[in-house]
């Protein structure tokens, strides 16, 4: 089962779910259920020079940078988003969150889709 949920943001900051889900820490973070361990975002930065970092904890408190994989980008994973499309995370904490950690302008947007194992 995949499990969607939308983030929006207009300033500097964690950004904040706009469709509660069951199982998040808060309306800032997502806990996943126990068999899910695949994360896709789907950004759309608002036309700007935004830069949103996605960042993993295990308490709540302490955040790190988690690096991922844009789709169809090649390369080494990095913990930012810094243009439009589709990222994937392999997380194995207990909470995922998106901080728009770089903000210049405009409304950024993203979808958070969890599942298990390999997103097809």
């Amino acid at each position: 089962m995949i499990r969607n949920l939308q983030f929006s943001r207009n300033s500097a900051g964690v950004m904040a779910t706009t469709k509660p889900v069951e199982q998040t820490a808060s309306a800032t973070s997502i806990e996943p259920r126990a068999s899910e361990n695949v994360f896709s975002v789907q950004a759309n930065l608002g036309g700007a020079a935004n830069v949103i970092t996605v960042e993993v904890s295990n308490d709540g408190v302490n955040w790190a940078a988690c690096p991922g994989q844009a789709v169809g980008a090649g390369g080494a994973a990095v913990p930012t988003i810094t243009a439009n499309g589709v990222s994937v995370y392999m997380v194995q904490c207990r909470y995922f969150r998106l901080n728009l950690s770089t903000y210049v302008s405009g409304t950024v947007t993203a979808e958070v889709s969890i599942g298990s194992g390999w997103i097809r």
